[in-house]
């Protein structure tokens, strides 16, 4: 194939993409990088085709492209989204030994990357799964300072309640379960309940 070829190749991928033609996306990144593997929009591809598959749950071959990416290119500006999404696909598949240690890698190399609150979240999710809630407890809580009056800080409070009841803290448990009620309902007789 031609470079000029391969450029429209990739404009055709990335058209695809755009459009949210996710399985037509896959297959012409998937031809652009066989065909031209060292073209320069070659490290955008990869992380493309990596989204794409993410976007049609293909979480497993996602997560191969990611990986090979960060095996690839270890010094390249996407970096820190491959080794989210890395460990993001290994969270979606339940592969928890796997997302515990991507997502930890991507925050211990990352820790103020914008997608660092959301990598935290679903590593304290890991953790509450894998029976570690001591661990868990402390992501939570990092989660809510950081994430302010938003979902994800809803989310994590609800998760941190859920670490407490399984430490069999039940008093913190219900004080955080009372808190998201009355702020969800905007009722403060969830108090009282």
């Amino acid at each position: 194939i031609t470079y000029a070829a391969g450029v429209e190749s990739y404009r055709l991928a990335t058209g695809y993409y755009q459009r949210k033609k996710w399985a037509l996306a896959v297959e012409e990144f998937r031809t652009f990088l066989k065909d031209l593997p060292d073209h320069a929009k070659a490290e955008k591809a990869e992380v493309f085709l990596g989204m794409a598959l993410v976007n049609l749950k293909e979480y497993k071959d996602a997560r191969e492209v990611f990986r090979a990416f960060i095996a690839k290119r270890g010094d390249s500006d996407y970096l820190s989204h491959a080794m989210y999404r890395a460990g993001e696909c290994s969270f979606l598949i339940d592969d928890q030994e796997a997302a515990e240690n991507e997502l930890s890698a991507f925050i211990e190399k990352f820790p103020d990357d914008p997608l660092a609150p959301r990598a935290r979240y679903n590593l304290a999710e890991t953790k509450l799964s894998l029976e570690k809630p001591e661990e868990a407890v402390a992501l939570y809580q990092s989660v809510t300072a950081a994430a302010g009056d938003t979902p994800l800080s809803n989310q994590a409070k609800f998760g941190l309640a859920k670490a407490y009841a399984q430490l069999q803290k039940s008093d913190e448990a219900e004080a955080i379960y009372t808190e998201l009620a009355r702020d969800l309902t905007g009722d403060d007789a969830a108090e009282a309940r």
